[in-house]
């Protein structure tokens, strides 16, 4: 960290000054996560650049994320890098690029100027009343970037490393876990380490020049099966001769945005465990190892200035994509989706360097207390199932990328039992013919598969589980509930509202009468697949002195729902509160999104989800339903009680 006086944004100059300052930043650091994608990278993360995070001060940044034992080894190539900026500067080409990209950017948010979130308005207003910063409008932003991006020369960008990497003002930070067999290098190291950048010999960055086409394959429209309208909620859907089903939902909520997302029943559910880790890990992996004949960082050149991206997963009992765009670039994301299908790409370093990132990101997952009781919690609710709790670096570097590939081949090689949904600012009859072009050629058998149930069972009975681990006074507290569940729209809804009611209950009795915990998390699952279940977790920190007391109000309210249901006030309180979210959400593409997902994948119609239905399951929720679901959901007789505590109780 270089520390340097304040610069201050107050004239169209300092404004055009900003923009080569972001310019500058930009293109370092798409050189620095270049890096990252080695098949051995010296870091999992990094970054450089300057900016003004400390106090009045400003500073030049570079920070990295080291796997352990490479701090020295990624400490100089972070140096390195900036040195090859300070002595060579950069390309033209990158400068472009990122102009464009940040052109992009401006348009985007002027293109959502007049539906822009007042949060995003408030903070802004904050920064100026605090420090003075201007606030521009998004038109006047716009025409500075028109006026000023073109006149940026690589020249003047060049010459801002030497004012900013300096011998002076020079701080030097390590951090790193306290382990026994962790060593850390010297103040003397490190000095010497950062003078001898200096005498290295760094040659120029070659920057790689992306020109052949994203898609060149010709594609012929084919032809609509059969359609489907449900015009209380403004869908429409069809089929495509291979199978492929659409469903629309045109909105205005948002200018610049259209979202995606496409499922088809099977996962990792259609693979023995000896498998699982290779179909988990196989569409991400994909992800990162580019398309046809593009790598991932070709991929990101070739797609600078357009607003869209698309990714492929595979769940436990579903794989799919998901994907979003601006309405312009709708046909890209079309051939990206292709691709993911028909076209992806086996790149060894891409491979490598996953696995390199995640066994490092879990190698000392388990020291952290927070993250060792989820994984403890989820292992103990299934009796320790294979599939369930974090990965360990031995289980990341155990996967087998051919077979991983092999996997990810067989979920996408047959489209006919997708869903796409589609929602935002389209128009139907272009998106219904890309749709037919894109999406109509992917490839299909007919042959319906569905997903497997790999008995991932909760524990059945009453359990009390004790853990000592962790330094800080505090304790942390988790009471899960579950058992079988009725699936019904009906049914899920008043789970849902019951467990509405209790986090007020608990709210109230747990922080504000007693001032025993900052928050308590009341959350549940009600699940159709792969079987009707359903699960409650209460979830809180608190002082190691109050454990037990804190635990008996919680199951007190748990009781008084059993017996009682809610009162009038609370039941009005969750009726109100469920309206205005309603009618939020349903002006939100997310909840679309989401919401058609969930009507699709569970086999119900999508008028359940209009506001004539939702607003008449409001209006009829009443003290009894409530009463019911609380005896019904908490009367299973399975409960498992999760405590961790600090070591020093332990030892007391």
């Amino acid at each position: 960290m270089y520390k340097h006086d304040h610069i201050s944004v107050k004239t169209d100059i300092d404004y055009r000054q900003s923009l080569v300052r972001q310019l500058y930043n930009r293109m370092l650091n798409t050189r620095l996560d270049e890096i990252t994608k080695e098949a051995d990278p010296p870091f999992i993360f990094a970054y450089s650049g300057y900016g003004s995070d400390v106090g009045d001060l400003d500073t030049y940044t570079a920070f990295a994320n080291v796997p352990e034992g490479k701090i020295e080894h990624a400490l100089d190539v972070l140096l390195t890098e900036n040195e090859r900026a300070l002595r060579h500067g950069f390309n033209a080409s990158e400068l472009e690029r990122q102009k464009t990209a940040m052109k992009e950017n401006i348009m985007r948010q002027a293109k959502e100027q007049d539906k822009i979130d007042s949060r995003r308005l408030i903070t802004r207003y904050i920064y100026h009343y605090l420090d003075g910063n201007p606030i521009p409008s998004i038109d006047q932003q716009l025409a500075y970037y028109e006026k000023f991006l073109p006149t940026i020369t690589v020249e003047e960008i060049d010459a801002l490393a030497k004012d900013w990497i300096t011998p002076e003002n020079r701080v030097v930070v390590v951090t790193a876990p306290e382990k026994d067999d962790v060593v850390l290098p010297t103040e003397e190291d490190l000095l010497g380490l950062i003078d001898g950048i200096a005498n290295k010999e760094i040659a120029p960055y070659e920057d790689k020049v992306i020109t052949a086409p994203l898609f060149d394959k010709e594609l012929s429209a084919v032809s609509i099966k059969q359609t489907a309208s449900y015009d209380e909620v403004g869908v429409k859907e069809f089929e495509l001769e291979n199978g492929v089903k659409i469903v629309l939902k045109p909105t205005t909520f948002k200018n610049d945005e259209i979202m995606m997302t496409a499922s088809s029943e099977g996962g990792t559910s259609l693979y023995e465990d000896e498998d699982y880790m290779n179909a988990t890990n196989a569409s991400r992996i994909v992800a990162q190892s580019g398309l046809g004949d593009f790598s991932d960082s070709d991929l990101e050149k070739l797609l600078t200035g357009k607003t869209v991206g698309v990714f492929p997963y595979i769940g436990s009992y579903y794989e799919g994509v998901s994907g979003s765009c601006s309405p312009k670039d709708l046909e890209t994301m079309l051939q990206l989706t292709y691709m993911y299908f028909t076209d992806v790409r086996k790149d060894e370093e891409a491979f490598n360097s996953y696995i390199s990132k995640q066994a490092n990101t879990y190698k000392n997952l388990m020291s952290n207390p927070a993250y060792y009781f989820m994984d403890h919690s989820m292992k103990l609710r299934t009796n320790n199932h294979p599939r369930v709790g974090f990965p360990t670096a031995e289980s990341l570097e155990s996967i087998d990328y051919d077979r991983a590939l092999e996997i990810y081949k067989e979920r996408f090689a047959d489209a006919s039992g997708f869903t796409f949904i589609f929602v935002g600012n389209f128009e139907e009859e272009t998106l219904k013919e890309m749709c037919q072009k894109y999406l109509g050629n992917l490839p299909s058998s007919g042959v319906e598969e569905t997903y497997m149930n790999r008995q991932i069972d909760y524990v059945e009975g009453e359990i009390n589980d004790l853990i000592n681990m962790g330094a800080a006074p505090k304790t942390q507290v988790e009471l899960f509930f579950h058992g079988p569940f009725e699936w019904t729209p009906e049914n899920a809804y008043h789970f849902n509202s019951m467990l509405d009611v209790l986090r007020i209950k608990m709210r109230e009795s747990m922080r504000e009468d007693k001032g025993g915990v900052y928050g308590v998390r009341v959350s549940g699952n009600a699940s159709r697949i792969p079987e009707e279940r359903y699960s409650i977790t209460v979830s809180f920190n608190c002082d190691p002195g109050n454990t037990e007391d804190l635990i008996a109000t919680a199951m007190k309210d748990v009781e008084h729902a059993t017996k009682n249901g809610a009162s009038e006030k609370d039941l009005t309180k969750v009726k109100e509160t469920q309206r205005q979210s309603m009618i939020k959400s349903l002006e939100e593409n997310t909840y679309w999104r989401s919401k058609l997902e969930n009507v699709y994948e569970n086999g119900v119609s999508p008028s359940t989800i209009s506001l004539e239905h939702l607003e008449k399951s409001i209006q009829g929720l009443d003290s009894d339903d409530i009463k019911n679901a609380a005896s019904q959901y908490f009367g299973s007789g399975n409960f498992i009680r999760m405590v961790m505590e600090p070591a020093e109780v332990e030892n007391n």
